[in-house]
């Protein structure tokens, strides 16, 4: 086999190399998942008095890590939203994700919200999640 040979054979292997799509690591997406979910949650986002921004900063950051353009739009202080968009290439309808940055204690049985004694605040801000923690 001569070298000119031997490098057009090299060069349709590395194509046929790069063509091949490997499935999606879902176990490592589901803990980063978690991570990100279990750090907004340890933002104190309490509203009253709202405190948005802290949220909007601390997704911003992940954002800017990834490489995807984002800015935090604010009507009022500390009461920020997050913009950031993924241009497509106009083949597919575009989606909308959208939602509150802003939390709102929880009330016990009694009345008495989860923020006031016994418990302490950082209680709410421990951030347990797991893959089987459901929302209700």
């Amino acid at each position: 086999m001569n070298l000119l040979s031997l490098l057009a054979v090299s060069a349709v292997l590395f194509a046929a190399e790069r063509q091949v799509t490997r499935e999606p690591d879902f176990k490592k997406a589901l803990d980063e998942a978690i991570q990100i979910l279990q750090g907004l949650i340890r933002v104190d986002t309490s509203n009253p008095p709202g405190n948005e921004t802290k949220g909007a900063q601390y997704l911003k950051s992940i954002l800017d890590k990834e490489g995807i353009p984002s800015e935090i739009i604010s009507k009022e202080p500390n009461r920020g939203n997050l913009v950031a968009r993924i241009k497509g290439n106009g083949k597919k309808k575009p989606i909308l994700l959208m939602g509150h940055l802003d939390t709102v204690g929880v009330e016990e049985k009694s009345g008495r919200s989860i923020l006031s004694p016994p418990r302490s605040r950082t209680d709410i801000f421990t951030a347990a999640v797991s893959s089987t923690t459901r929302a209700t």
